[in-house]
C-alpha cells in the first residue's frame, strides 16, 4: 500500500479512537485494535490493549473536541506501522 494511503487510513482509526461511540464501547474499541497493540504515550507509560478494555469509564463525561496534530508514520515492517 501507497505510503499516503496508508497514513490517510491509519490516522481516520485514531479520528475514530477519538469520538465518544468509540471510546465507550468494548465491541468499537476491539474492531479497531488489534489483539497485539501497544501504544507508547506522552506521559510515557505503555499502555496494552486488553480485550474488553473501554477508554472513558463514566458515561456522563463532557464531550472533548480533541484534535490530532502534527500526524506521521513511519513503516516498520511489512506488517508494522509507527503512528507518531
Amino acid at each position: 500500500m501507497e505510503k499516503q494511503i496508508l497514513e490517510k487510513h491509519i490516522f481516520d482509526l485514531e479520528q475514530s479512537l477519538l469520538q465518544p461511540e468509540f471510546r465507550k464501547s468494548s465491541e468499537k474499541i476491539a474492531e479497531l485494535l488489534s489483539n497485539d497493540f501497544c501504544e507508547f504515550c506522552s506521559s510515557g507509560k505503555i499502555y496494552i490493549y486488553k480485550k474488553g478494555d473501554i477508554f472513558d469509564i463514566k458515561k456522563d463525561l463532557p464531550v472533548i473536541d480533541w484534535e490530532i496534530k502534527d500526524f506521521s508514520i513511519r513503516i516498520l515492517s511489512n506488517d508494522m506501522v509507527l503512528a507518531i
